[in-house]
């Protein structure tokens, strides 16, 4: 597998899978980080995720994780685990010494789980407001 940074191409496919996985709508593309990253296999783009940087601390939000909905079982859990692990990187490389994420997808907590991710409150409301 590979991965990559994401490029503006990738907005309309992370999009469908979105849409494919239940979200209301699509996160805005001016919303996204520029710092995401694509896991794919024989040109098959399987996973992405997105990570914020905070410059006041040494904080990164690690979010928007989506993956293809026609790819299934093994290959998406080890996409993820490796999507997980570049995003780590990245942010190691960028002085990062915490990683945020709030999910609802249970998989996907899971996975993070397994990458060394504890919860905090499982209570948690997030909330967004667009000024």
């Amino acid at each position: 597998m590979q991965t990559r940074r994401l490029s503006n191409d990738d907005y309309n496919e992370l999009c469908q899978w979105w849409a494919a996985w239940g979200w209301e709508a699509p996160v805005p593309k001016d919303f996204l980080s520029d710092t995401g990253v694509m896991v794919s296999e024989e040109n098959v783009n399987i996973c992405a995720g997105f990570l914020y940087t905070i410059s006041n601390a040494p904080v990164g939000w690690f979010t928007f994780p989506v993956s293809n909905p026609a790819i299934r079982g093994v290959a998406r859990k080890k996409a993820i685990q490796i999507m997980i692990s570049e995003i780590e990187k990245i942010a190691k490389d960028n002085g990062i010494k915490y990683l945020y994420s709030s999910l609802r997808i249970q998989s996907m907590i899971d996975a993070q789980k397994s990458a060394g991710f504890i919860e905090a409150d499982k209570n948690h409301t997030e909330l967004l407001k667009i000024i």
